[in-house]
């Protein structure tokens, strides 16, 4: 990798392209993107020239790879392959009296404070520990509560399973939720909890409705399990996806919205 640069005019986010002289390739970067997001990009970039003919510098073995990105077999192959370079297994696996290790014993709400000792994006590391490395069937959900006259609580980032359709975290992040739907937890401290109901219909309609359902009209339902934390105006979420899956499954869903029968689609 010979030079890396910004460019505000380039369509992604980042781009990759052969050296004009001298072998090698040149990485182009949105200045916007933060220094985590950055660092993802460069070695998500590097990825790709993983996926190079042998003895060619400028020959993908997928031309669409020169389309911006629209081969999505090896986007999603770079993808994992960046966080391989960013997070190593053998970290994780081997540091046992780190912010990490806490993290793997259940201390979910250090999961940002331990990105940002590794300089990755937190739904980076999330992904990393539960679905690349450990392979569960869980959604990792950051919410914040604004302090504002109003209170209102937003999803700030998830982190899904690969076997959940790829676009489905854009309809939950930015979403709000309701405050009261939060587990009551003390500072700096992560417990098994049980969601309000809620959270079944939310989650449902994110993963298999047309669009997002808002929080506030979901029905009430049975509790949902999940492991939770909370530091500062966050509080993190480990959910269970398999439960919601079998909603899918036993035709519990109403309608295409995932609701019940009788439920406002408004």
């Amino acid at each position: 990798m010979r030079e890396v640069t910004p460019n505000r005019s380039i369509r992604a986010l980042a781009t990759i392209a052969p050296c004009a002289h001298g072998g090698g390739f040149k990485i182009t970067l949105k200045p916007l993107l933060s220094k985590q997001d950055r660092r993802f990009w460069i070695a998500h970039e590097i990825a790709h020239t993983f996926w190079y003919r042998s003895g060619s510098n400028g020959l993908p073995l997928s031309e669409m790879q020169s389309r911006y990105g629209s081969d999505s077999t090896i986007e999603w192959l770079c993808n994992r392959a960046a966080a391989a370079l960013l997070v190593p297994g053998l970290l994780l696996r081997n540091d046992q009296n780190s912010c990490l290790a806490q993290l793997r014993a259940g201390q979910l709400h250090l999961i940002e404070k331990c990105a940002a000792d590794l300089e990755v994006p937190p739904r980076l590391l999330a992904r990393r520990l539960w679905h690349d490395l450990a392979s569960e069937h869980r959604a990792i959900l950051a919410i914040e509560m604004s302090p504002a006259r109003l209170p209102k609580a937003v999803v700030r980032w998830a982190a899904l399973p690969d076997t959940i359709e790829r676009n489905i975290r854009h309809k939950m992040e930015r979403k709000e939720v309701l405050p009261s739907a939060l587990p009551q937890l003390s500072q700096a401290m992560s417990e098994d909890v049980n969601l309000p109901g809620e959270w079944r219909a939310f989650l449902f309609g994110c993963l298999f409705g047309v669009r997002a359902i808002p929080f506030k009209h979901c029905p009430p339902g049975v509790a949902l399990p999940a492991r939770a934390g909370r530091l500062g105006l966050r509080t993190f979420l480990a959910v269970d996806l398999v439960e919601i899956e079998k909603s899918k499954a036993s035709g519990r869903s109403g309608d295409k919205s995932g609701f019940r029968h009788g439920t406002s689609k408004r």
